[in-house]
């Protein structure tokens, strides 16, 4: 059951994501009394939700547990008092740690393996049942696609909040306004030469260009996004590159556009096989054991 009366969840973009980590005293305050409303509200919405997933996934045993879950936390916000005073705010950040699993902040897995787990368990072992049918794998990504991203959202709500304990230093939030973009590749490339040169035996060099500067952004997911992107292109690299030829470039150029900042990665890797493009983002797929040629 969903509190008795609740909001739609708005919109919320980095920048007041950001400010939120930066609030002191009363605006902290306020803060709190949005973070409370925006999560009582998605809360809702999940629950709402995993009460009417296709294909039965809301009848299994993994996907009612981690409803039952969302709607404890949504009514144990609801009934919590506006937050407007420091015990107020003490007792609130109490009940976001419980839910992001009372790990430190910024290094929490109970949540997220527990919801990852409900979540994920339910779908594999539908996609098991259905046996590789179309629409079910279709609408089983637009579904993980929804969680995951909803999930993250209440994630930043709760950890931008906790965040504000620490002071108002900008090094300490999860979101930063100071993307040096150039930087972070340089620092993702590195890592991933060193990864594939352990499992290869050789590493592409990775050329970096570009300039991007005062960015708000999430280095934890652009760390880990790029990363990844780069140990594809650099396993693809050297799986099909010529014996006894130099191994061909990787280039990585940062640009930015207006609000938009984009990283565009290039290599020499033989590309993904056009029957693969409709699958690359799904959760069913992968090209590391067949790309090579």
């Amino acid at each position: 059951m969903m509190p008795s009366t609740v909001r739609r969840a708005g919109p919320v973009v980095l920048r007041d994501l950001f400010k939120i980590a930066q609030a002191r005293g009363a605006r902290r305050f306020e803060a709190a009394n949005l973070v409370q409303e925006e999560l009582i509200a998605r809360l809702s919405e999940r629950v709402e939700h995993l009460s009417s997933l296709p294909h039965g996934l809301s009848d299994t045993s993994s996907i009612d547990s981690l409803r039952k879950r969302y709607a404890d936390w949504a009514r144990s916000l609801e009934n919590q008092r506006p937050v407007g005073s420091a015990s107020d705010d003490r007792h609130f950040s109490s009940a976001l740690r419980s839910m992001l699993g009372d790990n430190p902040v910024g290094r929490s897995r109970g949540e997220a393996t527990a919801s990852n787990s409900f979540m994920l368990a339910a779908v594999q072992q539908r996609a098991l049942e259905k046996d590789g049918c179309p629409l079910f794998t279709l609408q089983a990504n637009e579904l993980l696609d929804e969680f995951f991203t909803s999930r993250l959202g209440m994630r930043l709500l709760m950890t931008q909040y906790l965040e504000g304990e620490k002071g108002a230093r900008k090094s300490s939030s999860a979101i930063r306004s100071n993307f040096d973009g150039v930087k972070v590749a340089r620092q993702s490339a590195d890592t991933v030469r060193s990864i594939c040169s352990r499992l290869h035996g050789a590493a592409p060099r990775i050329e970096v260009s570009g300039s991007v500067r005062d960015f708000t952004y999430v280095p934890a997911h652009v760390d880990y996004v790029l990363t990844e992107v780069l140990k594809n292109s650099a396993r693809a690299t050297v799986e099909n590159a010529p014996k006894n030829c130099r191994l061909p470039e990787i280039k990585v150029n940062v640009v930015q556009s207006g609000s938009e900042c984009r990283i565009i990665v290039t290599d020499s890797a033989g590309g993904i096989p056009a029957e693969d493009m409709g699958r690359i983002f799904s959760y069913f797929t992968s090209t590391a054991a067949t790309r090579a040629r």
